[in-house]
């Protein structure tokens, strides 16, 4: 079977990670309005644990796969950063930690709640919301693609739902299944636009009216940010759930609907290097984004240790140091442990993931062919009939951690 790179997509997951990296080191508000990193990376799996559950032989086959190829390089992460906090000292103030017991130890395990963590260390492990939210989705995903191609419209209409019962309190949850359903009713739609666009649905909506839908829930979604500032001291759409769903929603759609034609983005192959690089942003996606607080953790002390420990200060030019300390760091970390992705996925161990297929734009779909992604890449399947399943209208998550103990960005 033909295998091609999907380009468009492994664009849109590379600039998601650069994103969420430098939103991570700087800790700017306006970051997330500007690209909605996490929305874009849940539509984006969606789409691929479709296809997944497309060619499963049956849902148990399709669990151990993506199972497999998340847990393996969260197990690798959980190790180091286990052995760091008791290193450490596992130390647990009012404001953060958790003490580690029988019964929070079995989410390092399978992170289906969000694994305890000493004080020091809260930055190291406040990604793995992300972990704990995708494998749920995938848990879920042949329950809910089942129905998204059945009952669209009611189905995307039930995470808004459940996101205003329970950030309103007309609903008491505790501590940790609240955090687990507010992430989950925050990104399903994104999920669930994944499955349309997998399904070639997205592509078939009137162009002009999609792109409006878009804009009004961009629009919607950055005023409920701006009339909660006063409130909660800040319009990070990433701290507002509700506000953090529509912006989302939005981005998604226009973006995966902009499904560019054939190539349009062939003059990025002609940069040097380009390709090479967006390709090892898709084949350590899983790596960067785990390991990066830890790496921007380490910028202060390992700086300290060097010469240029007297250029790391408070203006723009330490800033911009600490910024490159933190990916020169980020790349070091990618090359010892990255190979584990391809571990996971059943690939031969490569310290740098180069592309092995010159990636290229997929074609825009025709009638009687159709284009599947699976595992990064885009391969040509047996045309079959669909039914048009419409998108209706619509319908805290990235832990920031501190590049510097100055910076204060974090959380």
């Amino acid at each position: 079977m033909a295998r091609q790179r999907d380009r468009y997509i492994d664009v849109l997951r590379a600039v998601a990670l650069i994103r969420v990296t430098t939103y991570h080191v700087l800790g700017w508000a306006w970051l997330p309005l500007v690209f909605p990193s996490m929305g874009i990376m849940f539509a984006l799996a969606g789409g691929l644990v479709a296809a997944s559950l497309d060619r499963a032989d049956s849902v148990r086959a399709f669990w151990c796969k993506r199972a497999k190829r998340l847990l393996i390089p969260f197990w690798v992460f959980a190790a180091v950063v286990l052995t760091g906090m008791w290193a450490l000292g596992w130390s647990v103030t009012e404001e953060a930690g958790q003490p580690l017991s029988w019964g929070n130890a079995w989410t390092w395990v399978l992170p289906l709640s969000t694994p305890p963590s000493s004080a020091e260390a809260v930055n190291w492990v406040s990604p793995l919301w992300y972990v704990q939210t995708y494998l749920w989705l995938v848990l879920l995903s042949p329950v809910l693609l089942w129905l998204f191609r059945r009952w669209p419209a009611r189905l995307m209409a039930l995470p808004p739902v459940v996101l205003v019962v329970v950030t309103l309190g007309l609903v008491t949850l505790d501590g940790r299944i609240y955090d687990t359903v507010v992430f989950l009713a925050t990104y399903a739609c994104c999920w669930l636009l994944g499955f349309a666009h997998h399904d070639r649905t997205l592509r078939r909506l009137p162009l002009g009216r999609t792109l409006l839908a878009g804009v009004a829930l961009l629009g919607a979604g950055l005023w409920y940010a701006l009339s909660q500032r006063e409130a909660l001291g800040t319009y990070d759409i990433d701290d507002i759930p509700l506000a953090n769903m529509l912006y989302c929603l939005g981005a998604v759609l226009i973006l995966l609907r902009l499904y560019p034609r054939p190539g349009r983005l062939d003059r990025l192959g002609r940069v040097p290097g380009l390709d090479a690089a967006v390709s090892v942003f898709s084949n350590r996606a899983m790596t960067i984004y785990l390991w990066g607080n830890l790496a921007i953790w380490l910028v202060p002390p390992v700086l300290a240790a060097t010469p240029l420990a007297q250029y790391h200060t408070d203006d723009a030019s330490g800033t911009a140091l600490g910024y490159a300390a933190a990916w020169t760091l980020l790349w070091a970390v990618v090359l010892l442990v990255g190979w584990v992705e391809d571990v996971a996925a059943g690939r031969r161990p490569r310290l740098l993931p180069w592309s092995r297929t010159t990636p290229v734009a997929v074609p825009a779909p025709q009638p009687v062919r159709q284009v599947s992604f699976a595992d990064n890449v885009a391969a040509e399947a047996p045309s079959r009939e669909e039914a048009s399943a419409p998108v209706p209208h619509p319908a805290r998550p990235d832990g920031r951690a501190e590049a510097v103990p100055r910076s204060g960005a974090g959380r």
